[in-house]
């Protein structure tokens, strides 16, 4: 899909990152739309679980967390902030 832009090195990453002069290839809004919908849509449903965030949620009604790695994750994005 020609969705969205996927640099071939770490130098053209910086490069699309860092220079205002930077033009992006041209992508198709529509083919974004369809992954963006796949994106929001794939998998199963959850039936017994209902997430709160990234590491919490509840099964059958019981609170329960995610383990320590995933808990450090959290911890270190939110600390970047």
């Amino acid at each position: 899909m020609n969705c969205f832009y996927i640099p071939t090195s770490h130098e053209e990453t910086i490069n699309a990152i860092t220079n205002s002069t930077f033009v992006f290839p041209k992508i198709d809004s529509e083919e974004t739309l369809k992954y963006g919908y796949w994106n929001e849509n794939f998998g199963i449903k959850y039936q017994k679980y209902e997430p709160i965030n990234i590491s919490k949620g509840t099964y059958k009604g019981k609170k329960i967390k995610a383990n320590r790695i995933t808990s450090e994750l959290k911890r270190f994005f939110n600390n970047k902030k």
